[in-house]
């Protein structure tokens, strides 16, 4: 067995963008589903090759020397293992001793999810539109609009009826549209329904407690509404993210 230890394939964004090119071919996206959203903590990688110079198992360390990601697993084939680079394909690189390549090895916990990797990234100026804003869109406007609609029309069982139909469908397309693993969309939709029934009926409130549209003078006054009245929802959505990492 060999042991390499590298800096190529590093310095990854976040969208998962190839930072170099040759004879690295571009994973397929399924290959490697634990490895989308910590391919650009890698700085390092730790290799180890077969005896003919075949990638087996790989580590990718952070700055601090840190295991990241390991593969391949039942999960993972692995990042240089679904490339066509051997051993020798690898130049000015230094080799390390199997004893360095198993601790790190056996350092690595596992791919437990943080919270945060259950939620889109925050969007970003001039970027185009992305899973966090269209989630968060999709929630509130619907929301907004639901309040309003019950201010002008009343609080028949016709209209409420429609404005909560109304309002949990967007919520829960909303909450579908959040997380960027699809096997969590399920679970985000329902929360996206609690929390947009759940704001609906704050924003209402607050409407009628202030006196009417006419007396909202600014848009964000609904923010508190909205965010005390999902409340509930949003709690329900981190307890079913944590269920998922266990």
């Amino acid at each position: 067995m060999l042991y390499l230890r590298t800096k190529e394939a590093t310095g990854w964004s976040k969208k998962t963008e190839t930072p170099i090119g040759g004879k690295i071919l571009r994973a397929l996206p399924n290959a490697n589903p634990d490895y989308d959203t910590r391919m650009h903590l890698v700085l390092e990688w730790l290799t180890e090759f077969d005896d003919d110079g075949i990638p087996c198992r790989e580590i990718g360390l952070d700055g601090e020397g840190v295991p990241v990601l390991a593969g391949p697993d039942d999960r993972n084939y692995g990042f240089w293992l679904d490339t066509n680079m051997t051993f020798k394909d690898f130049t000015g690189n230094e080799t390390v001793t199997k004893e360095r390549f198993e601790e790190q090895w056996s350092k690595f916990q596992g791919f437990r999810p943080s919270p945060w990797e259950y939620v889109a990234e925050v969007q970003e100026l001039r970027e185009p539109i992305n899973r966090h804003t269209l989630g968060i869109v999709l929630v509130t406007v619907p929301v907004i609009l639901g309040a309003l609609a019950l201010g002008v029309l009343g609080s028949s069982r016709a209209t409420v009826s429609w404005a909560l139909v109304v309002v949990a469908l967007f919520g829960g397309i909303g909450g579908w549209a959040h997380p960027p693993r699809r096997s969590l969309r399920p679970k985000a939709a329902l929360a996206g329904v609690v929390i947009a029934v759940g704001a609906l009926v704050a924003s209402a409130w607050y409407l009628e407690w202030r006196g009417g549209d006419r007396k909202i003078r600014f848009g964000h006054e609904f923010v508190l509404p909205i965010v005390v009245g999902g409340l509930p929802g949003t709690v329900l959505y981190v307890w079913l993210m944590r269920r998922r990492s266990r």
